[in-house]
């Protein structure tokens, strides 16, 4: 079994943030008010669409397939963006790490994620991931007090919890054939029938 990519973790992990199945049936995604913005699935905006969805309504539906292939070229935009931000400090992250940090800047964006959504200013988080520093990025970056918790200056439950589960995924054990072994070692003993 082939370890998962950053890739693959970061788009099942933010799908689950950012989807409401609610949102999808047969017919597609149905269009939804994101703080004040048409969206569609995980808070594709409908700019990000092909131009015959760009004007539709909310309450409309958009095909699955067309939202899924917007999803996964904003998803490589945010991860393209990192690279050419960050270079190897972000490349070299394992792919959990990468995941959490592509998580983050597609919730915030990269303009918020650099300058706390103030004009001019450079957050401890973007400095340090910079540097190189990635204890001090994770810190600054998902801890639920002084991470990025905030809209429009005021702290946000959600934001709070999305980046602790952030900072989870951020700190998970990577994938190593030895924790492969270890797995299927647990999953063969839960599999026995217990003696009576």
């Amino acid at each position: 079994m082939a370890p998962p990519t950053a890739f693959n973790i970061a788009s099942k992990f933010i799908e689950k943030k950012e989807s409401d199945s609610k949102h999808l049936n047969k017919r597609g995604w149905k269009i939804y008010n994101d703080f004040g913005k048409p969206a569609v699935g995980p808070g594709i905006r409908l700019s990000n669409l092909p131009k015959e969805y760009r004007k539709m309504k909310e309450g409309q539906r958009i095909p699955a397939d067309v939202v899924r292939s917007a999803y996964n070229k904003q998803l490589a935009s945010v991860d393209k963006s990192l690279v050419s931000e960050f270079g190897d400090v972000y490349s070299n992250l394992s792919p959990h790490k990468k995941a959490s940090t592509m998580s983050l800047i597609y919730n915030v964006g990269m303009e918020g994620f650099k300058t706390g959504g103030k004009k001019g200013n450079i957050t401890k988080a973007y400095t340090a991931l910079k540097e190189g520093n990635v204890e001090t990025f994770a810190e600054e970056s998902f801890d639920p007090e002084k991470g990025f918790v905030k809209s429009n200056g005021i702290v946000l439950r959600g934001l709070q919890n999305r980046r602790i589960e952030e900072r989870n995924l951020f700190a998970t054990k990577e994938y190593t054939l030895e924790s492969e072994d270890i797995a299927m070692a647990s999953m063969l003993r839960e599999e026995r029938p217990m003696i009576q």
